[in-house]
């Protein structure tokens, strides 16, 4: 059956009333039959849930229903949070406080439901505890949780917050055992606003004369006296403020009432002894009493000193001295009571500590009660002072004195020296060879050279000072003005250090030792200047890699390239030291020139119209070529021949002549000749220029026959214009029949009126015909 509700929010006055209608079924079920359904079944629309003390609770089907008409295991309840999501227990807890919840009731018998909404609400205060009626004494502290116990609360839906309220005091006569009752109100609010109350009271116990207690002594036995420098609570007469050495016990209630006299007596120093009279009385009966206190003020404590030992005062060396000199000030130190003081030092021992023996000699006292020291060695002393105060303390206090030797040393090298180097290419120079008469106020303790720049391979860390440096071979240099740098630091016990620059020159006395290639003969057409032809290059030996320079050739061959070279070898090292050797080159010619060492041109067609004075071998790209012309002394010449032939524009016969000046005899004329067979053709006819055109001419006197002039002009690229053949026709009245013929390129004749034809021919010399 389906309910129609309508949800009102709480808190609104307007009531609406509805009408819930459920619809019954007949079920079949035979042992239902007797057990008749309800006529209505309704929920109420909203209902307010309260959590209980334990901040839960059961939403039933009697919680929803507006009439329970049978048990609630009769019923089936289901509740939907706010997203619509069936919750799975009825137990409803603090999660759901503020919410509204869908909840829907089924009788599971005869199948009716209905729905309406459920607002989860904590309407239960705190619960408070431990808000008791409670008794202090008078002077107790009356704070809550410090001498009056805090009260509790608890609330099981959240948080409480707990808040004190203004004490209402009462004061009580003398006749009551208390001096006054405070009534503490307390008021306790849990998250939902709900609070709770409740008022705490304390009375507050009244003292008699009977519950007063003596203060303290401060004597050493009773409580450990008061040390100078320790405690510093005094009042303005000097003597030790109570607040801080005591009251009577129990003063503190406001019918007891107390008053104290001092008596001072003076100790050493800044000690003394206080006699403190305490005299107390109740005003509820009158009743008064007396109590001695014995406070001790005593100087325990030996000055200490303010300086921070660890300041480090810096000396530098007297002047041309290893030593230092040093007025000791006055030493910085706090005491209750006047002090004094003395001075000595320690110095450190040959394992580097300092040990325990405190030194006095070399102390001079002065006259103002000061102490100078008249020798403090180059190192970390300690100065200590003895101060005694006017109590017999005792205490030491030290900072260290550092003397620097601030002097530099004095540097001085020799201004140049000559190093050689051995025969592997090296030599070495020592800091301490370098040295000439450096000193220093305490003494050098260390010497040291590098270079200012080096190029010897392997040894960078020249730059960087060392014991000693490497020279090498590339130092060396012929230039007697050319020296190497470098520097001589002298480094003293403090680290005091100066330098000195130096001129080095580094000589190399072994010469090379030079070995020549084996002695050769070649043949002429082999290159005597290539050495890797003639067993290769010079070798040498030398301590600094000597240089073999180019070779030099004493050439003694004849205009065939045939004889000896004698060949010069140097090496030469970088000093300039030299040493030399001669290798023979021979040169032969096993094998001599001869016709079958030339290649002649062979016979070409020119197949362009050329000029033939252009010809030339160099045009043709055709001269005679040599398989060797090493061994021989050629000269080459050529004479030309032109002719005239029906097959070609031009025939060109070019006589060749080889000659081998260096056997030339010119009685056997024993040089070698070719001949060249050059054909020039041309295919191309020539050009008409003019006269290859149409005419009309006019009889002048009507005799029907006229004097014709006709001349024409043709251009050929090969054959020059005088040279041209023409010939020409005519074919009078165009009838396809030759009337005239003729040589020439002009006609000069009469021709009768009528159309007439004129063909004329042009043949340039390599016989290329054209006709129009």
């Amino acid at each position: 059956m389906k309910h129609k509700s309508e949800h009102i929010k709480p808190g609104k006055s307007k009531h609406i009333s509805f009408l819930f209608m459920c619809l019954a079924f007949v079920l079949g079920v035979t042992n239902l039959a007797s057990q008749a359904c309800p006529p209505s079944f309704s929920c109420n629309s909203n209902i307010q849930v309260s959590l209980d003390i334990n901040c839960t609770e059961e939403i039933k089907a009697s919680s929803m229903l507006k009439e329970l008409t049978f048990p609630e295991s009769e019923y089936t309840v289901t509740i939907k949070n706010k997203n619509g999501k069936i919750l799975s227990s009825n137990i409803i807890d603090k999660t759901y406080i503020g919410q509204r919840l869908e909840v829907s009731v089924k009788l599971n018998r005869c199948g009716y439901s209905c729905w309406g909404y459920a607002w989860i609400e904590d309407k239960l205060p705190p619960v408070i505890t431990n808000c008791d009626t409670v008794e202090v004494d008078c002077d107790a502290d009356l704070r809550a949780g410090f001498g009056v116990p805090n009260i509790t609360a608890f609330d099981a839906c959240g948080p409480a917050t707990i808040k004190q309220l203004p004490d209402v005091v009462t004061p009580l006569p003398c006749s009551s055992p208390f001096i006054k009752r405070i009534e503490r109100p307390w008021l306790v609010t849990d998250v939902y606003g709900n609070t709770a109350t409740c008022i705490q009271v304390i009375n507050v116990r009244r003292f008699t004369l009977d519950d007063i207690t003596a203060p303290p002594n401060y004597d050493d036995f009773d409580r450990p006296a008061l040390v100078c420098g320790v405690f510093n609570h005094f009042l303005p007469n000097g003597a030790p403020d109570p607040v801080y050495t005591g009251f009577p016990g129990g003063i503190h209630c406001d019918n007891i009432q107390q008053h104290y006299v001092d008596t001072r007596f003076e100790l050493c120093g800044s000690a003394f002894k206080i006699l403190r009279v305490w005299e107390v009385i109740d005003w509820c009966n009158g009743r008064d009493t007396t109590f001695g206190q014995i406070i001790k003020y005593l100087d325990k404590i030996p000055p200490v000193c303010t300086v921070n030992p660890n300041d480090v005062v810096v000396l530098q060396t007297d002047p041309k001295k290893c030593t230092a000199t040093y007025k000791v000030p006055p030493p910085k130190a706090t005491d209750c009571s006047a002090f004094s003081y003395i001075v000595g030092y320690r110095l450190r021992d040959h394992l580097g500590g300092f040990g325990d023996t405190i030194y006095t000699k070399d102390i001079v006292r002065n006259s103002d009660n000061t102490f100078t020291l008249t020798a403090l060695p180059q190192d970390t002393t300690i100065i200590i002072y003895k101060l005694t105060d006017a109590c017999g303390n005792i205490s030491y206090c030290s900072f260290d004195v550092h003397v620097k030797d601030k002097e530099s040393p004095s540097a001085n090298c020799e201004g140049y020296i000559v190093v050689s180097l051995r025969e592997n290419g090296w030599a070495e120079l020592t800091a301490t060879a370098l040295n000439s008469g450096s000193e220093d106020n305490c003494g050098i303790v260390k010497y040291e050279i590098r270079r200012l720049d080096t190029n010897c391979p392997n040894y960078p860390q020249d730059r960087t000072l060392r014991d000693k440096v490497n020279f090498c071979c590339t130092d060396v240099n012929a230039d007697p003005t050319k020296y190497i740098k470098v520097v001589l630091r002298v480094t003293d016990a403090a680290g005091n250090t100066n330098e000195c620059i130096s001129n080095v020159r580094v000589q190399d006395k072994i010469k090379p030792v030079i070995t020549c290639p084996a002695d050769i003969t070649i043949q002429c057409y082999v290159d005597y200047k290539d050495s890797t032809k003639t067993n290769g290059v010079a070798t040498a030996i030398d301590n600094c890699m000597a240089t073999i320079l180019p070779f030099k050739d004493d050439v003694r061959l004849d205009k065939c390239g045939i004889g000896v070279v004698i060949r010069k070898w140097v090496a030469v090292d970088k000093q300039g030291l030299r040493d030399s050797c001669f290798q023979r080159i021979t040169v032969v010619n096993d094998n001599p020139f001869s016709e079958d060492h030339i290649i002649f041109p062979a016979d070409t067609i020119v197949n362009q119209c050329v000029d033939a004075a252009k010809l030339t071998p160099e045009y043709l790209d055709s001269k005679p070529k040599f398989v060797s012309k090493t061994c021989a002394d050629l000269a080459v010449s050529y004479t030309d021949e032109y002719y005239t032939v029906d097959n070609a524009c031009q025939k060109i016969l070019r006589y060749w002549r080889v000659i081998n000046w260096c056997d030339y005899n010119p009685n056997d004329k024993n040089y070698y000749t070719h001949t060249q067979k050059i054909l020039v053709q041309d295919n191309v006819g020539p050009v008409f220029i003019s006269g290859c055109v149409d005419r009309t001419i006019v009889s002048k006197e009507g005799d029907c026959e006229e004097e014709v002039h006709h001349r024409v002009e043709a251009h050929d690229e090969c054959t020059p214009d005088n040279k041209l053949k023409y010939s020409w026709e005519v074919d009078l009245f165009s009838n396809q029949t030759i009337d005239r013929v003729g040589v020439g390129p002009a006609v000069s004749e009469k021709y009768p009126v009528g159309k007439h034809r004129m063909i004329f021919r042009v043949i340039d010399a390599c016989g290329n015909v054209t006709k129009v």
